[in-house]
């Protein structure tokens, strides 16, 4: 019965009146106002939180069981200061413009459903990008794939994210600006986008987030909330970001926590661009703040008895403080908040990272053997050179 009452007075609590305690004669003293005032000032609002913009653009052929899909890392040099509008510019656009046609170019040999390009691949001039967008949407009129063709800035300062399917392509924004490329002191640089981007398609529903936002308090509640209610599948996020190992964590935490699939497509900078830290004698030396690090993340378990075990190919491609050594100094295993990292590019190269995921399974059963089962979420995952 007391414990009836109880029930009774949270419940009256929480529609805001104490009557049903006092009715029930209960000492409502025992609820503080201090209590009350936490319950009241905790409520949730949304008022802070961007807008989520939907568009379906799947077609009468239907979803793909396994669809294909590429992250292509590639140099992307910015110019030594921002302009004019403190945005930043590419530095050198044709190099630029050469390395993104090679990755449609090997993406398209690869066969592949749908290609990500980094951050800023689209930081040219405006004839030259305008010209490269006319050629993906060619390219995926023809081939029937996606191309999620990074970015730029705009000329009201907005990091516009590009997206090119068969006959539509969709702008979508940055949402919040990192500290390199917003000064709250000046007012200007990037301003803050409205809107975060999720496209329904043959390929799954592709939530597509630009850098920073991977680590925003509100685009991950969005994120978490969406994958949560399953209504998207993949979690795109492209990104121009020295800290790599930052984002893998992030990125790693998502997906272990939810049903969906995960990548972060990066730039590749040359070691001796970035940072004295990035060399040792002379040579590259990764240590999570030397860019790169193009990686997909999944539900997908290893075992020393699989065949083959690739857990040792992929150690070779993580920087140090991601992976566990041993006395020697040899890779031996993946520290826990990495646990989902299926493949990774690394940080000193250009190339294609390739790899099939499985629509119908995001999440690996606790006990599978055979394909029908279920078996893999991921699969046919491969690096590959740029076809130039």
């Amino acid at each position: 019965m007391i414990r009836h009452i109880f029930h009774l007075c949270v419940s009256a609590v929480l529609l805001g009146t104490l009557a049903g305690c006092a009715s029930a004669n209960l000492d409502s003293r025992a609820l503080t106002s201090s209590a009350l005032q936490t319950m009241d000032t905790a409520s949730p609002t949304q008022g802070d939180l961007p807008a989520v913009r939907i568009v379906d653009h799947r077609t009468k052929l239907g979803a793909s069981h396994f669809a294909r899909f590429s992250q292509c890392q590639i140099e992307v040099s910015l110019a030594s200061k921002p302009n004019d509008q403190g945005v930043w510019e590419a530095s050198e656009s044709e190099n630029l413009l050469s390395s993104v046609r090679a990755c449609v170019k090997t993406a398209v040999r690869e066969n592949v459903d749908v290609l990500i390009l980094p951050e800023l691949a689209l930081s040219m001039p405006d004839n030259l990008r305008n010209g490269l967008i006319d050629e993906l949407k060619t390219t995926t009129k023809s081939e029937r794939m996606i191309i999620v063709a990074g970015s730029h800035y705009d000329d009201s300062r907005f990091n516009r994210l590009i997206v090119v399917g068969p006959e539509w392509t969709e702008a979508g924004y940055k949402v919040r600006p990192s500290r390199f490329e917003a000064s709250p002191l000046a007012n200007d640089g990037m301003k803050p986008g409205p809107e975060v981007l999720v496209i329904k398609s043959d390929f799954g529903t592709l939530a597509i987030i630009t850098c920073v936002d991977l680590i925003s308090d509100e685009i991950q509640f969005i994120v978490r909330r969406l994958a949560t209610r399953g209504e998207i599948d993949v979690l795109i996020n492209v990104n121009h970001n020295p800290s790599s190992w930052e984002f893998l964590i992030e990125a790693n935490s998502i997906v272990r926590r939810h049903p969906l699939f995960a990548s972060i497509t990066n730039v590749f900078v040359p070691a001796e661009k970035v940072s004295r830290e990035c060399l040792k004698d002379g040579k590259p030396k990764d240590i999570g703040y030397c860019y790169g690090h193009t990686s997909v993340f999944a539900s997908l378990r290893t075992s020393p008895n699989d065949s083959p075990n690739s857990t040792y190919r992929l150690l070779k491609t993580l920087p140090e403080p991601i992976v566990n050594l041993s006395p020697d100094g040899e890779p031996v295993g993946i520290s826990l908040p990495y646990s989902n990292v299926v493949a990774d590019v690394g940080a000193f190269r250009e190339g294609l990272l390739v790899y099939e995921l499985n629509m119908l399974l995001k999440r690996e059963p606790n006990a599978t053997n055979a394909p029908d089962q279920g078996y893999p979420t991921i699969r046919g995952v491969k690096i590959v050179d740029l076809v130039r």
